[in-house]
C-alpha cells in the first residue's frame, strides 16, 4: 500500500514510480487552481493521478485509460479502494479512445511509459480550445544523450554537450 495526497494505492501489477510525487502534486494543484472539471488521464496505471484528481481537486468527470490488462484491473481495485464515484475506468489504448468519443477535456495528464510524443496528435482529437495538457516525459536519459541513437530515432534530434549539460538539436 502506498499513500499519496488522499489516495491509498496499491501497485503490484501496475508501473508505480514514487519519485514523480511531486509532478503528481503540481498537476493536481494546477486542476484544483483552473477550476477545471473534466480530467482525462489516458495513461492511468494504478490510477493515483486520476484519483486524486476527484479527491483533491473536485473534478466531476475523471476518464482514466490503462491498455495493459493486468494494471487495469489494479487501477479498477484503487478506484473501490478510494472511494471514486466520478471516474470512469477503460481498458483502452489512447487511440482507440480517441477516435470512438465525442469527449471534450478540461484537462489531458499524459504520463506514459517512455515518450509522450506518440501520443499527442490523438489527444489533440479529445481537447478543446483552452484544454491544458500536460506531459511528463520520463526518458530524460535519452533526451540528455545517454543514449543517442534513440534520440535520434525517438526524437529526430541530436543530443549534443555543453557546459550547462545536454541540450537537442
Amino acid at each position: 500500500m502506498h499513500k499519496e495526497g488522499l489516495a491509498i494505492i496499491e501497485h503490484d501489477s501496475a508501473f508505480f514510480n514514487p519519485s514523480a510525487r511531486f509532478s503528481r502534486d503540481l498537476s493536481v494543484a494546477i486542476a484544483r487552481r483552473s477550476n477545471s472539471r473534466y480530467v482525462l488521464d489516458p495513461t492511468a496505471a494504478t490510477g493515483i493521478r486520476g484519483i486524486r484528481y476527484e479527491l483533491e481537486a473536485d473534478a466531476e468527470r475523471i476518464v482514466m485509460l490503462e491498455i495493459n490488462s493486468s494494471a487495469y484491473k489494479e487501477l479498477v481495485a484503487n478506484m473501490q479502494r478510494n472511494g471514486v464515484k466520478k471516474g470512469i475506468a477503460m481498458n483502452k489504448s489512447i487511440q482507440e479512445f480517441a477516435n470512438t468519443t465525442r469527449e471534450k477535456f478540461d484537462i489531458i495528464d499524459l504520463d506514459p511509459f517512455g515518450s509522450p510524443a506518440f501520443y499527442i496528435y490523438d489527444l489533440l482529437k479529445v481537447s478543446k480550445n483552452g484544454t491544458l495538457i500536460m506531459a511528463t516525459a520520463t526518458d530524460t536519459a535519452v533526451l540528455c544523450g545517454a543514449h543517442p541513437s534513440a534520440c535520434i530515432r525517438i526524437y529526430d534530434s541530436m543530443p549534443i554537450y555543453t557546459n550547462a549539460g545536454a541540450a537537442i538539436i
